[in-house]
């Protein structure tokens, strides 16, 4: 959201993952991820909402987020925000947890995704020093989810012909990214009733969703241990296990407080 900004045409916001963990990395080396809003605010003088969401699939908890406004290429104002401590807790509770921060004059240059040139603004007389930026983290369980390097095989006739994919596994849903850092999946696989996962031989994971006009995927990784989690992992497998232990688990301390109960009496 932004909050308490003046009425201007087609405001973005660029918000950015900057890595604050290695003071040796160059300042093209420490942003990790960079997403653009979709839309511009309403023009009506009063609060904006741009209902974006994005996926950081990968970091720890020593990172910086920025969100910069702009305005064609007009500098409009910057937040900095210190995630550590937050990102902890978010992580450490599985709550999804809501800022408001100021924004201020520019600190980190934002940089065009794979560039090492920053993104260029030109700083209006204006900066929207008392405006400020609301936003929602939301952790996602590594019991359901997880990323890595998938090989989609693009068909069984020609040898060769695969398409590596950075995959993410999140929200029973499986999306495709062109590569580690991008900010939108090309491609998206849901995970629902009507998709059923299987080992297609040994060595493929075959997905048919039959919703979608009977349409197969195939992938496969090199690693036999990435493998198996990655089908553990897509068929829910590994939480079923996972609960099925956490239900014996309570099981046998029921047993133990009754037990501990009759020994006292």
């Amino acid at each position: 959201d932004g909050a308490d900004i003046d009425s201007k045409s087609n405001i973005s916001c660029t918000i950015c993952i900057i890595n604050d963990e290695d003071e040796d990395l160059d300042d093209c080396e420490t942003q990790m991820y960079r997403f653009d809003t979709t839309q511009g605010l309403p023009q009506n003088n009063s609060n904006g909402r741009w209902n974006d969401s994005f996926m950081v699939y990968s970091c720890n908890c020593l990172v910086l987020f920025s969100f910069t406004l702009h305005s064609d290429r007009l500098f409009l104002g910057q937040s900095v925000f210190d995630a550590g401590a937050h990102l902890k807790k978010a992580y450490f509770t599985g709550k999804p947890y809501k800022y408001k921060v100021p924004l201020g004059p520019l600190e980190i240059d934002p940089r065009e995704q794979g560039s090492k040139l920053p993104f260029r603004m030109e700083k209006g007389e204006n900066e929207l020093t008392m405006g400020k930026i609301t936003f929602e983290v939301q952790p996602v369980s590594n019991v359901h989810s997880k990323c890595g390097v998938l090989e989609e095989i693009l068909s069984a006739l020609l040898k060769g012909a695969t398409k590596k994919w950075y995959a993410v596994l999140a929200d029973k849903t499986l999306f495709l990214f062109s590569q580690f850092g991008d900010s939108r999946p090309k491609a998206t696989i849901p995970l629902h009733a009507g998709t059923k996962v299987e080992w297609h031989d040994r060595t493929v994971i075959k997905i048919s969703s039959f919703d979608n006009l009977d349409q197969n995927w195939f992938f496969t990784c090199p690693n036999v241990q990435q493998r198996t989690s990655w089908y553990n992992k897509l068929t829910g497998k590994l939480s079923k296990i996972l609960d099925e232990g956490a239900k014996q688990y309570r099981i046998i301390e029921r047993q133990s407080l009754r037990n501990r109960q009759t020994e006292e009496q």
